[in-house]
This record gives structure tokens, C-alpha cells and sequence, in this order.
């Protein structure tokens, strides 16, 4: 692509000449000013970089396309300004993941996608080209919901003005609602080594209002799940117990401290503290699998811490 957009620029310039091969299915070139330096080439510099916005406008609109899980026509016909644009039925997404159970929000749904877009675009950085992915998922949905983990306080992420703004959420729903905008094509998670989340042009369009949307909606009990233990405040100390426990699995299994449990599933421990497996059950970032590897020497570490503090 880089080759042809090059080749054609200096077509437009009149240094070289495209031409059409006899029966060949193939073209041919041929430099029309052969004298000019390389250096000497006179370029519109302006149109050049303009060019290549709108071409990396439309990969990033085709890579949007491909990681959303809405129904591709529906998609299409969004970019191309139809508002409204209901669901096919027959692509590959209506067919595998029932895109046809997506609905348009109530007036406070509404509000509440508009409020995480908000958040998301708050810990995104807006450029020439777009959004630019700045935090994952787990980091933006601790801040939406208000966590005072370390990581949000050392960022600074308490003093957005969308810290704690969905806090009455709980981010158990909170975490279904993002991968359901993830899903919508609302917002992107950019792949790397280490994930990060920001919003798409559409998205960017939800937030302000000016682009209707469909969601599969998370259940609005998911949220209560967490705040059904006690919640004892966050304990530092703690905290520091239960993660020297995950660095000696982390280092006897040879993976890393996250796929043991990621820090959001620490601080819940040591903020929650259950005590058996049906409680570690409604902390997040433990399910079924997790909780029968991994949860037994933290449950037991948090028994004798609370057994020592009495």
C-alpha cells in the first residue's frame, strides 16, 4: 500500500508515467523526468500528510469493524451515516452470538454509557488521527467505580471528573457493560502486550449524542455480587500478604502475577475478605476454575489474618 500511494503521488507530480502492458495483466512504468534528483522532487507536502490521515482513518475504521461483535450490516450502515440501522439476522455475529438480543437503551441506560464513555475518553488522549488508548479495561472500570487501590491514586486517576462517577454500579456490572461496548464497536481494546481501551469514532459519536446505538445489556444484579460480603475498608497490610502469596505461585507455575489473579481481584480480597470459596465466588476476577486452583492459600492467608487481629 505505502509502494502504490508513493508511486501514485509521483504520477500526479508528472515524474513517472503508469501504462498498461499489452496482454499482460500487469503495468508498466516509466520515469518521464529522469534528470530529477530525489532531492530535488517538489512534493505537496500538505496533500501527502492529508492522504495518509484518511487512509489511517479508514484502517482504523476496518479494524473497528473486524474486533466489533455488533451485526456487520448494522455497522456498515452506521459509518455511512443511516441512523437506526436495525440488525440482519444472517451475518456471521446475528448468527453466533444472538446480536439480535441488542436493544437501544432507556433514558438512564443512556445516560450510564454516556457517563463510562466519558470516563474512557477521560483516560484516553485525543489526537489528529483519533483516540489513543492510554489504560485497560480493569483500570478504567476501578476508576469509574471510585476504587482507592494504589495504582489509581499514584496515576492520579481520583482527581478525573469522572472518578467514582458509576460508582453505585459496582464494577461487576461495570465489566459487563464494557465488554457489551466492546462488542457494540463503542470502544476498542488495541492489542499488545498489555490491552488498552479507548473509544472508536462511533463511540465518540454515542458519547456526545449525536449516534443512536443497540447494546446486549449486563444483567443489573452483576454489580451487587461484589458488595454482598462485608466490605471491611481496604487493608494495605493485607493486601501485601495476599500478594506475596500470588508472586511464589506466579513463580512456581513460570506465568505471570495476573493469570494467578490481577491486582482488582487482590484488592477486593483484602477489601472483602472471604473466608471459603462460595464467598471468593463474588469477588471479580474469580471464576469457577480460579477459585478451585488458586483461592485456597489466600482464603487460608486471610483466616489468619483476621484470627491475629482479634
Amino acid at each position: 500500500m505505502s509502494v502504490g500511494s508513493a508511486m501514485s503521488v509521483l504520477a500526479k507530480g508528472g515524474y513517472i508515467e503508469r501504462f498498461d502492458i499489452p496482454k499482460k495483466r500487469m503495468r508498466g512504468t516509466r520515469l518521464l523526468r529522469p534528470d530529477v534528483l530525489t532531492s530535488q522532487l517538489q512534493l505537496d507536502a500538505a496533500a501527502i500528510e492529508e492522504k495518509d490521515r484518511r487512509d489511517r482513518e479508514k484502517l482504523k475504521a476496518m479494524v473497528e469493524m473486524c474486533y466489533s461483535r455488533s451485526c456487520r450490516q448494522q455497522w456498515i450502515l452506521t459509518y455511512f451515516g443511516e441512523e437506526n440501522a436495525g440488525v440482519c439476522g444472517t451475518c456471521d455475529i446475528c448468527r453466533d452470538s444472538g446480536a439480535g438480543d441488542a436493544r437501544a437503551p432507556n433514558a438512564e441506560e443512556e445516560i450510564i454509557v454516556k457517563k463510562a464513555l466519558s470516563g474512557v475518553a477521560r483516560m484516553s488522549r485525543k489526537t489528529a488521527n483519533g483516540w489513543e488508548a492510554r489504560f485497560g479495561r480493569g483500570r478504567i472500570v476501578q476508576m469509574l467505580a471510585g476504587s482507592r487501590s494504589q495504582e489509581i491514586i499514584t496515576a492520579r486517576l481520583d482527581q478525573l471528573s469522572t472518578y467514582g462517577i458509576l460508582k453505585d454500579k459496582g464494577t461487576g456490572y461495570l465489566n459487563g457493560l464494557m465488554r457489551s461496548l466492546t462488542d457494540a464497536g463503542i470502544i476498542i481494546t488495541v492489542p499488545g502486550e498489555f490491552p488498552l481501551v479507548t473509544l472508536t469514532s462511533f463511540g465518540e459519536k454515542v458519547m456526545r449524542g449525536s449516534a443512536k446505538f443497540q447494546l446486549v445489556w449486563p444483567d443489573p444484579e452483576a454489580g451487587k455480587k461484589e458488595v454482598a460480603l462485608k466490605d471491611h475498608g481496604f487493608d494495605a497490610q493485607l493486601y501485601s500478604i495476599l500478594r506475596d502469596i500470588r508472586e511464589r505461585i506466579a513463580k512456581r507455575e513460570d506465568v505471570p502475577s495476573y493469570i494467578v489473579f490481577p491486582n482488582k481481584t487482590l484488592e477486593a480480597m483484602a477489601k472483602y475478605q472471604p473466608i471459603d470459596l462460595e464467598q471468593a465466588l463474588h469477588l471479580p476476577g474469580i471464576g469457577a476454575a480460579k477459585v478451585q486452583r488458586y483461592a485456597k492459600p489466600f482464603l487460608e492467608a486471610i483466616k489468619a489474618w483476621k484470627k491475629s487481629r482479634h
